[in-house]
C-alpha cells in the first residue's frame, strides 16, 4: 500500500506491507480521519467507498472496541509522483548530524523568514554548509556528506526541512543516510518512504 499526503511545499509518499490480498485501487481519504486513529489500532481497513477502523484494548480488568468510519474525499488524488525529482545529481548525509545542523540555523533563521540555505559541494569538495542569516546574528554548519554530480545552494524553510528529517527513521546501531537532490528528496531509504520540499526563492 502506498501512501501520499501533499499541500503547496511538500510531498510525503511512504510504501508498506498489506496483511491481506486486495484488489488494487485508489482513495483519497481525510487527513483529520487518519489522525484520528488511535495509536493502538492495529488493522485499518480501506475499501473504495469507506475508510473502517476497528481497534480493541484489553487490561486485566477492561475490555473496550472502537469502530470508526468515515466517508472518503470525492475526485482524484494529483498525480504527485510526476513532482517527484529524476535528479542524479544527490548529496547522502547522516540524518542525525543534518538535523543538528539545520536545528542550529533555524534558531537564527526563526527571527527573519525563517529560511535556511544548504550549499552543497561539487564531488571534490564534498559537504554541506548549512547556514542561515537574520538582524540578531549568523549560524553557519559543515557537515560531511557524499556528493554525486555538480554542487548547488539551496533555500528551503527551515519548519519544513525539520519536519522531514525528524521522522525520517533512524536504525538503533546507525542512522539511516538521507539523500538530497533539487528538489529537497530526503528519504529513509530502507523503510520505503521519501519526503519532497519544495525550495524557496531568495534575492541571493
Amino acid at each position: 500500500m502506498t501512501l501520499a499526503a501533499a499541500d503547496n511545499y511538500r510531498i510525503a509518499v511512504k510504501t508498506i506491507k498489506i496483511l491481506d490480498a486486495s484488489r488494487r485501487h485508489g482513495v483519497v481519504v481525510p487527513a483529520r480521519s487518519l489522525m484520528s486513529c488511535p495509536a493502538y489500532s492495529q488493522r485499518p481497513t480501506i475499501r473504495s467507498t469507506s475508510f473502517s477502523l476497528r481497534a480493541e484494548t484489553r487490561s486485566s480488568s477492561t475490555s473496550k472496541a472502537l469502530d470508526l468510519v468515515s466517508r472518503l474525499i470525492d475526485g482524484q488524488f494529483p498525480n504527485y509522483q510526476q513532482v517527484l525529482p529524476k535528479s542524479t545529481d544527490t548529496a547522502t548525509v547522516d540524518r542525525d548530524q543534518l538535523l543538528k545542523a539545520v536545528k542550529l540555523a533555524g534558531l537564527i533563521a526563526s527571527s527573519s523568514a525563517n529560511i535556511v540555505k544548504l550549499h552543497i559541494g561539487k564531488e571534490a569538495e564534498a559537504g554541506i554548509t548549512v547556514s542561515a542569516a537574520a538582524d540578531v546574528g549568523d549560524n553557519r554548519s559543515e557537515v560531511e556528506a557524499q556528493v554525486e554530480g555538480d554542487g548547488t545552494t539551496i533555500a528551503f524553510n527551515a519548519k519544513y526541512l525539520l519536519d522531514v528529517l525528524q521522522n525520517v527513521p533512524a536504525s538503533s546501531s546507525r542512522s539511516n543516510s538521507t539523500g538530497i537532490s533539487r528538489p529537497c528528496f530526503p528519504t529513509g531509504r530502507r523503510r520505503a518512504v521519501r519526503h519532497v520540499v519544495m525550495p524557496v526563492k531568495t534575492t541571493s
